[in-house]
């Protein structure tokens, strides 16, 4: 008995503790998906915000700074997101949508997440991460995005994690053409379990089943 409970013991720190050592990632969402999947997250997604260039749009910790609020897309300014509905957030360079736009965070998160719409080789995305010493800059083009670039019909959900030690403090986004399309945005102040997470989570939880079924065989 002692040693079934110590070797389930160990088999749930492996499963719990792969990620926790691991510097910020990110990942992406199935390409149908356009809003965070993660639970108990906080969503952002700009209903309430007014039409027009965005000034200091709090919603929760996060504040919004520059590029403009649209509710439909705008010829040769902005496209909606492929998938999102009502208003979206966008940052370009004419049609008032002045960047790079920001989010300033009143409380460092652990995990940042958008539908990033349209993605433009000219699209950046900079999330600033603090290690507990000082801040360093983690910064992704629209070429990142999945399923090519400048394709309107393709939006993609980003996922962005700090790694263990590690929070965010702030993002930003910044165009130098017409337009970085953003929607949905969301938030945690406490960690969610990444994809390799949710993965080794299932494989311990396999493996502890395995062993409790051989332990009940050889009982019998």
């Amino acid at each position: 008995m002692n040693f079934k409970k110590s070797t389930l013991a160990a088999l749930a720190v492996v499963a719990l503790g792969t990620v926790s050592t691991q510097a910020s990632a990110y990942t992406w969402s199935s390409d149908t998906g356009t809003s965070s999947s993660f639970a108990g997250v906080t969503n952002i997604n700009f209903e309430s915000a007014p039409s027009g260039a965005v000034s200091n749009y709090a919603e929760g910790i996060a504040t919004f700074n520059l590029g403009a609020i649209f509710n439909t897309s705008t010829s040769s300014i902005t496209a909606q997101p492929a998938g999102a509905t009502g208003n979206f957030w966008s940052v370009g360079t004419s049609g008032g949508q002045a960047g790079p736009g920001t989010v300033a965070l009143s409380t460092a998160v652990k995990y940042y997440g958008f539908l990033w719409g349209s993605s433009d080789s000219y699209n950046t995305v900079t999330f600033s991460v603090f290690d507990g010493t000082k801040t360093n800059d983690v910064s992704l083009t629209g070429l990142a995005v999945p399923s090519g670039t400048g394709n309107q019909s393709v939006s993609r959900y980003l996922n962005f994690f700090a790694g263990s030690g590690e929070t965010i403090t702030g993002v930003s986004f910044a165009s130098s053409q017409n337009a970085f399309e953003t929607d949905n945005h969301a938030y945690s102040v406490t960690a969610v379990p990444e994809v390799e997470t949710y993965a080794m989570m299932l494989a311990g939880l396999g493996l502890m089943g395995t062993i409790v079924r051989r332990r009940k065989a050889k009982q019998a």
